[in-house]
C-alpha cells in the first residue's frame, strides 16, 4: 500500500501542469452544486470560505498539497456566488396562474418557425381581458401561432388574444427543468394565440439584436423561396438554427440513425466553417505571389476565419456547442498570430469556464455536456491514436494509405464521439442508436465535402443574388444526408430505450471521464473503475410500472408492450406521447373507457383502486388514487400531484417502490 500511495503521489506532482484543469472542473462541481439545492444559499458565507481559502493558500508556501486543496475550495466557492448572482440577476414576472383569453400587446423580440406556425417571443406592453380589467402582466412571453397570413418582423408592435399559462415544472423524476430553463432564458409565461395578429407599429427602433433577427428571417424566406419543402426546412436548421421546422418524421429518423446533432449548429459545423474560410482564403492569396512574399497569407487567412465564425455564430443563434466552439477556434488564430502552439486541452476547459462563467444553468443543458464530453474526449485520446496508428500510416504516402488514415480517424472518432457522449444522451433522452457510428462514417463526407461548402457558398454569394450556386452542393448534400438516415433507421433495432438515469450514475460516470482525460499519464486508466461501475449499474435500473401524471391527469399502466391509459384529459400532445412510450419502453397507447366514478383494476398482484372527482367518458379529475397489496401501499391525492408532480411507480416482487417529479421543501427562484 505504501508503494501504491507513493506512486500516486509522484504521478500527482509529475501532471502538476494539468492541475488547472481541474480547478475548472471543480469550478464546474460548485455551479452544479448550487442547482442541486432545495433552498437559495447564502452567498456571503461562500464568499468568505472562498477569500478564507485563498488567504491560507498566500500564507502556505511550502506544501504544495494543502495549496493546491485551498484553490479547490476557491474555486468552488467562487462558483456558487458566480451562480447566485446570476440568479439574483434576473427579475422574474412569472405568471402563477392560468389565463384565457387575454389580449396581450407587445414587441416581438424573437421567432421561430415551427412545421405548422410560428413561436414568437413578445416583450408585453399591456394585457388585457375581454372586459378590460387590467391585469398585472408578466413582462416576457412565448407564444404559438398559426400561420394566419401575416408577414411577421422582429420589433414589430403586434396584438392578439391567447391563453397564457406558467412554465412548465418538471415533466417527470430525473428529467429536465422547465420552469429552470424558462427562467434564465426570461420567459415568464407560455401560451398560444387564439385570434389572428394585428400588428399596431411596424419595426422603427434599430438595433443589432433586431437587425440580427430579422436577417435570420430573411435568410429563412429565401431558403423557402429557392429550395421548399423540407429541403429548405433543413437547410434553415443547418444556416441560421431553425430546427423547429423540420418535420417530425425527418426529425424521427434522423435521431434513430444518429445524425440528429448534423441539424444542430454545432462545433462540427462552426469548425467546418472556420476550417474550409481558412484553407480556402489563404490557398487564393498564396496564388498572388507579389502579395504572398510581402505579407503572412497564414494570419491575413486566420484572422478573416475569425470574422466568418463569428458571424456564423451570431446568425445561427449562439448555441452553447457553438460557442464553445467559437471560443476553441479563437484560442487556436490567437496562437496563430502571436506564433505559438495551441494546447486543445486547455482550450476546452478554458471554453466550459468561460462559458460557466456568463451562463452557470448551461450546465444541465444536453447541448453543454455532450458537446464538452465528445471534444474532451475527442482531444484526449487522439493523441493515442496518433502515436499508435497514424504515425505508422503517414510514413507512406500512398492513395491507399491515406484512404487508410481517413477512414480509421473517421470510425475512431466516430467510436469515442460516440462513448463520450453516450451516457449523457442516455440520461437526458433515454435512448440510444446502435448504428450511429455507421450512419455518421457514411455522413462525415457528405458534411465535410458537400454540406458545409455549400453554407459556406451561400452565406458569401446570396448578398449579391448569386445564392443559387451554393444551394446546389447544399441541397445535393442533404438529400444524400437524408437517405442515409433512413437507410440506417430503417435496420430493425436501430434504437433502444432505456430507464430514467439516477444523477449520482451520471456523476459516477463523469467522476471516470474526467480522470480519464484530463490526466496524461498512465494512471488515467484508473478512471476506467467508476466507468464501468456505472454501466454495470444501468443494467440494475427498471422501467416503471406505473406513471401517474400530474399535467393531463392520467394513471398510465404497463401491460406488455402497451400502456393502458387510465382517465385524463381527452387531448394530449403527441410529443407527450412519445415521452409515456419511451420512459415505459412501450408501442402503443391504449384508452381505458369506463363510466363508473370507481375503477378498481388488478396489474402483477397489485390492486389499483381510483376515484373520480368528475365521472364522463373522458374525466379530468382524478380524486384518489390508491395502488397497492398486502405487503406495501401507495395513495396519491390531486393535491400531491399538485405538489409532488409526476410520479414513476415500480412495483416489485418484494413491496412497492416510487419517486417523484418535484422534490418537497424545494424553494428556488424558478420552482
Amino acid at each position: 500500500m505504501k508503494h501504491i500511495a507513493l506512486r500516486l503521489c509522484d504521478c500527482f506532482f509529475e501532471e502538476a501542469d494539468n492541475l488547472v484543469l481541474w480547478l475548472i472542473a471543480f469550478f464546474a462541481g460548485g455551479t452544479a452544486y448550487y442547482f442541486a439545492l432545495d433552498a437559495e444559499p447564502d452567498w456571503r458565507i461562500w464568499i468568505v470560505a472562498g477569500l478564507s481559502s485563498l488567504a491560507i493558500f498566500f500564507c502556505v508556501k511550502d506544501n504544495m498539497v494543502a495549496r493546491y486543496f485551498c484553490l479547490i475550495i476557491f474555486c468552488f466557492s467562487m462558483a456558487v456566488v458566480n451562480a447566485s448572482f446570476r440568479t439574483i440577476s434576473l427579475s422574474s414576472s412569472r405568471l402563477e396562474t392560468p389565463l384565457k383569453d387575454v389580449k396581450i400587446e407587445g414587441e416581438i423580440t424573437m421567432i421561430t418557425h415551427l412545421a405548422e406556425g410560428r413561436r414568437l417571443v413578445v416583450k408585453i406592453d399591456s394585457l388585457k381581458t375581454k372586459n378590460s380589467a387590467i391585469i398585472k402582466p408578466p413582462e416576457i412571453v412565448q407564444v404559438t401561432s398559426r400561420n394566419d397570413g401575416s408577414i411577421l418582423k422582429v420589433g414589430q408592435k403586434i396584438s392578439a388574444y391567447a391563453v397564457l399559462h406558467p412554465p412548465s415544472k418538471i415533466l417527470f423524476p430525473n428529467k429536465y427543468d422547465f420552469s429552470r430553463h424558462a427562467y434564465f432564458n426570461h420567459i415568464d409565461a407560455n401560451g398560444f394565440l387564439v385570434s389572428k395578429i394585428k400588428i399596431i407599429r411596424d419595426a422603427d427602433s434599430w438595433s443589432f439584436a433586431n437587425f440580427l433577427e430579422g436577417l435570420r428571417m430573411d435568410i429563412h424566406r429565401k431558403l423557402q423561396q429557392d429550395l421548399g419543402g423540407q429541403h429548405s426546412n433543413l437547410a434553415s436548421a443547418l444556416m441560421i438554427g431553425e430546427q423547429a421546422s423540420v418535420s417530425p418524421d425527418i426529425l424521427d429518423s434522423m435521431r434513430k440513425s444518429g445524425l440528429s446533432h448534423v441539424l444542430s449548429v454545432s462545433g462540427v459545423h462552426l469548425s467546418l466553417v472556420s476550417i474550409i474560410c481558412f484553407f480556402a482564403v489563404r490557398f487564393l492569396l498564396s496564388n498572388f505571389v507579389f502579395f504572398a512574399h510581402r505579407y503572412n497569407t497564414k494570419k491575413i487567412a486566420a484572422v478573416i476565419s475569425f470574422v466568418v465564425s463569428l458571424f456564423y455564430l451570431l446568425i445561427s443563434g449562439m448555441q452553447i456547442a457553438t460557442v464553445r466552439s467559437f471560443i476553441m477556434v479563437a484560442f487556436v488564430i490567437m496562437a496563430v498570430l502571436i506564433d505559438r502552439e495551441n494546447d486543445a486541452r486547455r482550450s476546452v476547459c478554458f471554453s466550459a469556464l468561460l462559458i460557466l462563467f456568463f451562463m452557470p444553468e448551461s450546465i444541465f443543458h444536453p447541448s453543454f455536456q455532450m458537446s464538452f464530453s465528445a471534444v474532451l474526449g475527442l482531444v484526449s485520446f487522439y493523441e493515442l491514436y496518433i502515436r499508435k496508428v497514424a504515425v505508422n500510416l503517414t510514413k507512406e504516402r500512398t492513395l491507399l494509405t491515406r484512404i487508410k488514415l481517413y477512414l480509421y480517424g473517421a470510425i475512431v472518432s466516430s467510436l469515442i464521439a460516440g462513448f463520450s457522449t453516450a451516457m449523457f444522451v442516455l440520461y437526458n433522452f433515454n435512448n440510444y442508436s446502435h448504428y450511429s457510428v455507421l450512419a455518421n462514417l457514411l455522413a462525415a463526407p457528405v458534411v465535410s465535402f458537400l454540406i458545409m461548402p455549400g453554407v459556406v457558398l451561400t452565406f458569401l454569394l446570396m448578398p449579391i443574388g448569386l445564392g443559387h450556386i451554393g444551394l446546389w452542393p447544399l441541397e445535393l448534400g442533404i438529400k444524400i444526408m437524408l437517405k442515409i438516415s433512413y437507410k440506417v433507421s430503417s435496420i430493425s433495432g436501430a434504437m433502444s430505450f432505456l430507464p430514467t438515469i439516477p444523477t449520482h450514475v451520471l456523476l459516477l460516470f463523469v467522476s471516470g471521464f474526467l480522470w480519464l482525460t484530463l490526466w496524461q499519464r498512465s494512471w488515467r486508466y484508473l478512471g476506467v473503475i467508476p466507468v464501468v461501475l456505472s454501466l454495470f449499474l444501468l443494467c440494475t435500473l427498471k422501467f416503471p410500472s406505473l406513471i401517474i401524471d400530474s399535467k393531463y391527469g392520467s394513471v398510465l399502466v404497463k401491460n406488455g408492450n402497451e400502456l393502458v391509459r387510465i382517465g385524463g384529459y381527452k387531448r394530449y400532445s403527441d410529443w407527450y406521447a412519445n415521452q409515456w412510450l419511451s420512459l415505459t419502453d412501450t408501442n402503443n397507447i391504449k384508452q381505458l373507457e369506463f363510466e363508473n366514478k370507481h375503477i378498481n383494476q388488478v396489474y402483477d398482484g397489485y390492486n389499483i383502486d381510483i376515484k373520480i372527482d368528475d365521472a364522463k367518458k373522458w374525466f379530468r379529475n382524478l380524486d384518489n388514487i390508491t395502488i397497492g397489496n398486502n405487503r406495501s401501499s401507495l395513495t396519491v391525492t390531486q393535491q400531491d400531484l399538485k405538489d409532488n408532480g409526476s410520479y414513476f411507480v415500480y412495483l416489485k416482487k418484494d413491496g412497492l417502490g416510487y419517486e417523484y417529479a418535484i422534490e418537497k421543501g424545494a424553494n428556488r427562484p424558478w420552482s
